[in-house]
């Protein structure tokens, strides 16, 4: 597996959950908000090629202490095999899994389900699925995006037939307005049907990591106006929260 870092123990991954997470490096997005860019362009000082009974190791040293471990990234769903080999080692320890994704590999999504082994699916919904907002949000021209689209509404419908799923927006101001998340809270009315289907509101945070210089710098939409959009969007759907630098917190 081609990481970087991991978290031995979190409590803000696996929303009421927690878990050890596991950083991919790669990724076929370039969003210019990205915290992460150094796992994207995989940097050689951050990204090593690591084998999966040594991470095994580390999860075991704090097996009683985690209910899930999560692949995220980075795009993990650009390792499957490896995602894949290593989900079926946490299954052997007992353990629940969780895949983080940008939902752009519906293929990998549906070999994981076929063979039992995801427990737990967020999906980030990075803005309106149209062309040009996602191109936007993605940095990636508006011909590659509409592949990307179709990719996502394939995971998106594997989603809604899971029984724990978080769909993600993360709230960026320079891209995005209060009335965009509303839209994507009415398309995903549909989809998150179940009792343990979360929508979650995330709290932009400015990253030195950042591509884009814009994000690098600045403030974060204040908690109390993601609580404001969160409330709005709980009366289209059942399971609402934000996720912000505190914490998570549920509508």
């Amino acid at each position: 597996m081609l990481i970087s870092n991991t978290i031995p123990i979190s409590m803000n991954d696996v929303i009421g959950e927690v878990s050890f997470v596991i950083f991919f490096c790669g990724c076929n997005f370039k969003c210019p908000f990205c915290q992460n860019w150094p796992l994207v362009t995989r940097k050689n000082e951050i990204c090593k090629v690591r084998e999966i009974e040594g991470v095994i190791e580390e999860i075991k040293s704090v097996k009683q202490y985690i209910t899930h471990v999560q692949a995220t990234g980075g795009e993990p769903t650009l390792q499957g095999e490896a995602v894949r080999s290593l989900f079926s080692r946490i299954k052997s320890l007992e353990l629940r899994t969780s895949l983080d994704t940008n939902g752009s590999n519906p293929e990998i999504i549906k070999i994981l389900t076929e063979c039992r082994i995801l427990d737990h699916l967020a999906m980030d919904i990075k803005a309106k699925l149209k062309l040009k907002d996602y191109s936007k949000v993605t940095g990636l021209p508006t011909k590659i995006v509409k592949i990307y689209i179709n990719k996502i509404l394939e995971s998106l419908e594997i989603a809604s037939k899971l029984d724990f799923v978080e769909i993600r927006t993360t709230y960026v101001p320079l891209i995005l307005r209060r009335e965009d998340i509303f839209e994507i809270a009415d398309f995903l009315s549909s989809y998150l049907t179940k009792k343990k289907h979360f929508y979650v509101i995330q709290q932009f945070i400015p990253s030195k990591n950042a591509p884009d210089p814009r994000f690098r710098i600045g403030k974060p939409p204040a908690v109390e106006e993601l609580r404001e959009i969160a409330k709005r969007v709980a009366e289209k759907l059942p399971n609402v929260a934000i996720r912000h630098i505190g914490g998570v917190d549920y509508m």
